[in-house]
């Protein structure tokens, strides 16, 4: 879970970084406009790290799907058998909703990275930036995914202990 808070913070950020971006292009500021689009695109990547890493961790306690799941500390926790089912559909959601917000945030790196190439050959000023806000609507909508992805998967398992 810390790991999901560092995320939420390291997304929250770039959100701002992203909007300064747009708010640089639009007042004609280019060497801050692209540092942002950079400082953005490496937030991203940090976010990807720390999943990449969560998922690793995950592995290797066997919390994932098929053979490799490890049932065993459910057991001894005392979690009844007839109740595995219910982790392994979790896992399933968390895998399945994680990596493909991963995804996501790796295209939106990319688009960031494209569009800040683009800005260093001055292709935008505060009349065409259109492609930068379309950048940053995608950003910001992948950032919301998560908003909503962490509660729902690492925070409401907690209430109850």
């Amino acid at each position: 879970m810390q790991i999901g808070a560092v995320n939420t913070a390291v997304l929250l950020v770039s959100s701002l970084t992203m909007a300064l971006a747009v708010f640089c292009v639009r007042t004609d500021r280019l060497r801050p406009h692209i540092i942002c689009l950079l400082m953005t695109a490496a937030l991203g990547a940090c976010f990807v790290g720390l999943k990449a890493y969560e998922y690793v961790d995950d592995y290797s306690q066997g919390l994932v799907l098929g053979r490799r799941f490890d049932d065993a500390p459910f057991l001894a926790a005392g979690l009844p058998a007839e109740e595995l089912p219910h982790i392994q559909l979790f896992l399933l959601l968390y895998w399945t909703m994680t990596a493909t917000h991963a995804l996501h945030m790796v295209i939106g790196v990319a688009m960031v990275l494209v569009i800040a190439v683009l800005a260093w050959s001055c292709c935008f000023d505060a009349r065409y930036y259109g492609p930068v806000d379309v950048t940053a609507l995608y950003w910001h909508f992948v950032d919301l995914i998560w908003i909503f992805l962490f509660p729902m998967l690492c925070l409401l398992g907690i209430q109850g202990r």
